[in-house]
């Protein structure tokens, strides 16, 4: 279960927007995101990893970390539709080359 977990958590992160804003934080680290990348990649059951073996606890940390205008984690129940979750991501990338 700990690579469905470990997937979940990112799930979750990216409409609560933690895992957006650690994607999209300006000063990543070369290292986190190779660690990242693995479990996106699929290898969500490597426990040396510990973006994977403790992923809630790791990837709150990070979005703490590094902030961002999103970072407050929503209640439940009131993840924003992908349409709007969209429009943010459109947003941003627009801002960063305006």
């Amino acid at each position: 279960m700990i690579g469905v977990n470990a997937f979940r958590t990112y799930v979750d992160g990216w409409y609560d927007f933690r895992f957006q804003n650690a994607i999209y934080a300006p000063n990543r680290s070369p290292e986190i995101s190779r660690m990242i990348s693995s479990i996106l990649a699929g290898y969500a059951w490597d426990t040396a990893n510990p973006f994977v073996a403790k992923s809630e606890q790791r990837l709150s940390a990070l979005a703490a970390l590094v902030g961002g205008r999103e970072s407050r984690i929503k209640p439940f129940g009131t993840v924003r539709p992908p349409f709007q979750t969209a429009f943010i991501k459109i947003k941003r990338l627009s801002e960063t080359f305006l």
